[in-house]
């Protein structure tokens, strides 16, 4: 008989991680498109399949015969993805569910699955880094390797920007090519405002410091880094990722 992973907590314990880093990205996610029917005016998205895709592929990794509070309700507001939608979506869904994984277990002689336990209250540095680098990144954390932890990480965010942008480009030239306040540059908020394009203008001086500062020396052989310096950096580089946007027209 095939040995059930939900059997180990240790196996249990970084699901749950991983499951509730994931609905943080999808979070995001969310509140982009809904400010985008705000600022467009428009009754639903145009496009949600990256909204529907993060969604599936949160719910692939559910164990058979566990459908958490709300299920249901995220799966129909995502397929209509209008601003009624993205309300529920983030008042109600995306809650219930993190409470649902929050409070996961499997009943070892039916491995029927249930909420039960005691919430605990903080965050772990694994659940603040984005599945986009968690699985690459932290390997050279585990590794020891804590600079080309770092540097991984920026240039994953370097990466995604090269797709986003689609230039070709690398290095300050990338970034000061790519990111900008204006319609068909590169954002880090739909930069329709003063304080949004301040905070884009913002953490795209960071994204240089990154480059210049986390990157280059760790190219050219540096790796002095600790374990904490690098997670701090992981974090910062997850939270770039998670806003980076196209400017669309009117910025």
């Amino acid at each position: 008989m095939t040995k059930n992973p939900f059997d180990d907590q240790t196996f249990v314990e970084k699901w749950r991680k991983d499951i509730l880093a994931r609905l943080s990205l999808l979070e995001s996610k969310a509140r982009r498109g809904q400010r985008q029917l705000v600022r467009t005016g428009e009754e639903s998205l145009d496009d949600n399949s990256d909204l529907r895709a993060t969604w599936e592929a949160i719910d692939s990794l559910f164990p058979d015969g566990f459908k958490p509070n709300r299920w249901n309700d995220l799966r129909r507001h995502i397929g209509f993805a209008q601003g009624g939608d993205f309300e529920d979506i983030l008042e109600w869904d995306l809650p219930s569910i993190r409470r649902s994984i929050e409070l996961f277990k499997v009943d070892k002689s039916t491995h029927v699955t249930s909420a039960v336990g005691t919430l605990e209250l903080g965050v772990e540095a694994f659940e603040l880094i984005s599945p986009v680098l968690r699985d690459e990144a932290l390997q050279h954390f585990h590794n020891h390797e804590y600079a080309l932890m770092a540097r991984t990480c920026v240039e994953s965010v370097m990466r995604e920007l090269r797709r986003l942008s689609g230039l070709s480009l690398d290095g300050t030239k990338l970034i000061n090519t790519a990111i900008g306040v204006r319609s068909g540059k590169i954002g880090f908020s739909p930069c329709q405002s003063d304080n949004e394009r301040s905070i884009t203008n913002g953490l795209k001086n960071v994204l240089t410091g990154l480059y210049t500062g986390v990157r280059n020396p760790s190219a050219h052989g540096w790796d002095e880094m600790s374990r904490i310096q690098a997670l701090q950096i992981a974090i910062t580089c997850s939270y770039l990722l998670d806003e980076m946007v196209p400017v669309e027209a009117g910025a």
